[in-house]
């Protein structure tokens, strides 16, 4: 049984679960990729527009895989073009807010320790925190500055230091939430991780599909929990506290 006392942590993805991020996202995408090919981002079917941005997205694995596929860029022209993310998201200024109802949903889950594992920039994040006036919720956050290119998600690494930095003990409970397989095959390496190192804790997955309704018959990697509202997140963490 799960109680309040073994819930250590509820970590959260970012874009796409807590924030609908995908106007910026191409908008950003669409520079670095001008800057990197000298060529117009018109060009590139999966950059003309949001619907086609975000069905090249749910066809990749993660953002890596996405300029393999998309633009075939090696392993380090994709490595060189990351390191420009952070400078193109803070210097885009298009708007990002909290999707409809993660702020009450936040507010209710203070009680516990909460934080974002992301591969979007710490940065950036941490001005929509702060211009969201969530920072009682989010203790910690952890950016892809933070993990080396090549061990981002779906490696645990991120997820690893974040726990760190909240100082999670060695038994107990972590809620993932995030919207796509990536997020529920990071906590399956996670959990493959604590198991390996004779950790006490253990990961579970809440697929956060409250804004886009998601099929995951064909996923390799399926969440533990599928959540189709904010709602029904809260009622999964209460119904596993009791």
């Amino acid at each position: 049984m799960i109680t309040n006392s073994n819930i250590k942590a509820i970590i959260w993805d970012y874009d796409g679960t807590l924030v609908d991020s995908r106007i910026k996202n191409l908008n950003v995408t669409r520079k670095i990729i001008e800057k990197a090919t000298g060529k117009k981002y018109t060009e590139f079917p999966s950059l003309d527009n949001l619907l086609a941005f975000e069905k090249a997205h749910q066809q990749s694995k993660n953002w890596r895989d996405f300029y393999n596929r998309e633009f075939r860029f090696t392993e380090d022209q994709t490595n060189h073009v990351g390191a420009w993310w952070t400078e193109f998201q803070l210097s885009d200024d298009t708007t990002v807010e909290l999707y409809p109802g993660v702020f009450q949903l936040l507010s209710t889950l203070k009680k516990y320790p909460q934080a974002i594992v992301s591969q979007n920039s710490r940065d950036n994040i941490f001005n929509l925190v702060k211009r969201q006036n969530i920072e009682e919720c989010i203790s910690c956050v952890v950016g892809f500055e933070e993990v080396q290119i090549n061990r981002q998600k779906p490696y645990p690494d991120g997820l690893l230091k974040c726990l760190q930095n909240i100082n999670s003990s060695e038994s107990g409970v972590i809620f993932y939430i995030g919207d796509h397989e990536t997020d529920a095959q990071l906590a399956y390496n996670t959990n493959q991780y604590f198991s390996n190192n004779g950790s006490g804790l253990k990961v579970f997955s809440i697929g956060a599909f409250y804004i886009f309704p998601t099929d995951t018959s064909g996923w390799t990697y399926k969440p533990d929990f599928e959540a189709n509202s904010t709602e029904e997140v809260f009622e999964i963490v209460n119904r596993l506290n009791h």
